[in-house]
């Protein structure tokens, strides 16, 4: 929570493409500079491409890429 700049957490427990932000940490809180991506899995396998631009105002951007 000290960290100031972007943080990008990434898992696939779930197997559902879901992007949170803001985050909402363990007590209620919004990290507002904490980004959450769940990566699709299971029976739904895709890429997700995440573009990293530090002079954006969203620095991360993501992208579904779905298999050939």
């Amino acid at each position: 929570m000290r960290f100031g700049g972007p943080v990008l957490v990434i898992h696939g427990d779930g197997h559902e493409y879901t992007v949170d932000t803001p985050f909402h940490g363990s007590h209620g809180n919004v990290l507002t500079n904490v980004f959450r991506v769940e990566v699709p899995g299971a029976a739904d396998i895709q890429a997700v491409r995440i573009r990293i631009d530090l002079n954006a105002p969203t620095v991360f951007a993501f992208e579904i890429i779905a298999p050939n």
